[in-house]
């Protein structure tokens, strides 16, 4: 939850006696002070209802959270919870303090109901409702219009009960990942790995003699090097092939080639990329069986590829960019159609039927489904750009009034700046992003088979899917973050949408508060938080298309740069935080009703 306006509210507190909730030191000029909250913020405890699950926006997208379980945030935690403010629409907590850190801090907050909540005064004024876990509603304290979502254990059975008039039209449902099988049903062949284990690149070819790969989309700095040592761990066999490619504008290009026998030592390679610095290249490892093709006993490896320049370097495995990655197999040469299948890292993996079939079984009797300690795949290595795409498709599909994720022991820190892109994706598209009127959420048609697309409009690429693009549309990848060019077998959220008019497509972790047009400009006014920036030199990104050539700097003075990605595609971005205003070129009038206020016309 950004802080979205240039205006600070004061809400009025609750006048509690003594130490509050048993956290020392809070007092009321702590409350009183911490009493702000953002324009989201605002806007969606002003929706708080029985009948509304969470907040105002609710009907338009699934709202996004972060659930911290007891004891994971206490009252020394505000700069963490600063971080989540930036990043979700709200958060859960179980106890006392953390509710009372939620106050301080200016975050909307859910509480689950127990003993503990019920025995102590609770401030209210960022409180937007409650989860019912246990099995009556003694447990829940009062809070007349405030909505008390009960939760079920498993998609599964009966649905719990409506317990009290104040239970929401809504049933929170828990998901538990599940790891994939191997074989021809599954889609990932017999012996193939693909994994990150700390610093060390892990990878297996499949046992039917194909080539393992893991590749990256970079763009390269002057004077840049990969660096990386790498040795087969594996105890039998003829050895393995280890290769790294590039591919610029012309074919591949092998910049490194070992045979690498089992048990073996371990190679060093440092490879110049300095003559490809400023483009933008795909970078791939390569591992293959040795020369009688038999893959048994294969496991090559890598351990810490890192790209190092002026003095810097950042390792192609951190989890924002293991994240980036594409990873799959594909034959050797001479057998069979030579075309990469695209598997994901080895590990838990996204079940889109599994996640329909409980937004099915939620849904009964009219209820809204709210996604509890969910996960696109339970795991931090295997929760790619695509399994978010994939989830958040079935959500859409599914009409889930919120996605509550699992904070287990401080872990999602890793996964802030991700959810805050994809909730962020999610608002640009709840308000009109090409494919809706406002007021009505995106539909969503799943791509398994090649399918041309026949409308403007959200797309998920899944297992088996291809998506041809005719001349007529344009197309901007949600997961890959990058333009369409044709068609793609890229799994996960493509928006599709019609050569006209200019429009936003992808804020990146920049909140946008507006969007409005201006005569022949879009006026675009966007938060972007210092708490999500890390440590990128160019931290804030947007990506919009128009058939106008833009101003360089989007008529922002010198905070924005922008840049051409081809095909009426932009990319603007910039290293300040905070409140900006961009005006693009080349909007049009709508084409819906005349009080349509789209977002990307």
């Amino acid at each position: 939850m950004s802080a979205r306006g240039s205006i600070l509210m004061v809400l009025p507190v609750l006048l509690l006696s003594g130490t509050v909730c048993g956290a020392p030191g809070a007092t009321l000029e702590d409350l009183a002070r911490s009493a702000a909250v953002s324009a989201s913020g605002k806007r969606m405890l002003e929706g708080r209802t029985s009948r509304n699950v969470f907040g105002a926006p609710d009907h338009l997208r699934p709202l996004v959270a972060v659930r911290f379980r007891p004891g994971t945030l206490e009252s020394e935690d505000r700069a963490r919870l600063a971080l989540w403010r930036e990043a979700v629409d709200f958060v859960v907590v179980s106890g006392p303090p953390a509710a009372l850190t939620c106050e301080q801090a200016g975050v909307p907050w859910v509480g689950e109901c127990g003993s503990e909540m019920r025995a102590q005064p609770l401030p209210g004024t960022h409180r937007l409702g409650w989860l019912a876990a246990g099995p009556g509603s003694e447990a829940c304290p009062d809070a007349p219009g405030e909505p008390v979502v009960p939760v079920a254990g498993q998609p599964e059975g009966a649905l719990p009960p409506l317990l009290t008039a104040s239970y929401a039209p809504a049933v929170a449902v828990r998901l538990l990942p599940v790891r994939p099988s191997e074989g021809p049903s599954s889609g990932r062949p017999a012996g193939l790995l693909i994994e990150r284990r700390g610093d060390l690149l892990r990878i297996a070819p499949p046992l039917s003699g194909g080539r393992a790969f893991v590749e990256w989309d970079v763009t390269l700095p002057p004077g840049v090097t990969l660096t990386f040592s790498a040795r087969n761990a594996g105890r039998e066999g003829d050895g393995a092939g280890l290769s790294v490619r590039l591919s610029g504008s012309l074919k591949p290009e092998v910049l490194w080639e070992r045979e690498l026998a089992p048990g073996g030592e371990t190679v060093e390679a440092a490879l110049d990329l300095s003559q490809w610095a400023g483009s933008r290249v795909r970078l791939r490892f390569d591992v293959s069986p040795g020369a009688s093709r038999d893959a048994r006993g294969d496991l090559v490896e890598i351990d810490r590829p890192l790209l190092e320049a002026a003095g810097t370097h950042a390792s192609l495995i951190e989890t924002a960019n293991w994240w980036q990655a594409r990873c799959g197999c594909r034959p050797l040469d001479g057998e069979g159609a030579l075309r990469d299948v695209l598997t994901g890292p080895s590990g838990p993996s996204f079940d889109g039927e599994a996640l329909s079939a409980a937004l099915r079984w939620a849904s009964g009797d009219g209820r809204r489904p709210v996604l509890l300690d969910t996960h696109p795949t339970g795991s931090l290595d295997t929760a790619s750009p695509a399994a978010f795409g994939m989830f958040w498709a079935r959500a859409l599909q599914g009409g889930a009034a919120a996605a509550v994720f699992d904070d287990p022991v401080s872990g999602m820190e890793g996964m802030a700046s991700e959810l805050a892109r994809w909730r962020n994706s999610l608002h640009l598209l709840a308000a009109g992003g090409g494919q809706a009127l406002p007021g009505e959420r995106p539909e969503v048609a799943l791509v398994t088979s090649e399918t041309v697309a026949r409308r403007e409009g959200l797309h998920c690429v899944e297992d088996g899917g291809l998506l041809r693009i005719p001349d007529r549309f344009a197309a901007f990848h949600l997961s890959d973050r990058t333009p369409v060019s044709g068609f793609t077998d890229r799994q996960g959220l493509v928006l599709v949408f019609p050569r006209r008019g200019a429009r936003v497509l992808d804020s990146g972790i920049c909140y946008v508060e507006k969007i409005e047009r201006q005569g022949r400009e879009l006026e675009v006014v966007l938060q972007c938080p210092e708490a999500l920036a890390g440590a990128a030199s160019v931290p804030f990104r947007v990506v919009f298309w128009t058939a106008d050539a833009p101003d360089p700097g989007l008529k922002a003075g010198d905070a924005w740069s922008v840049s051409g990605l081809g095909d009426g595609f932009y990319e603007a971005v910039s290293s300040r935080p905070g409140r900006h205003v961009l005006r693009i070129r080349g909007a049009v009038p709508p084409r819906g009703p005349v009080e349509w206020n789209p977002m990307d016309h």
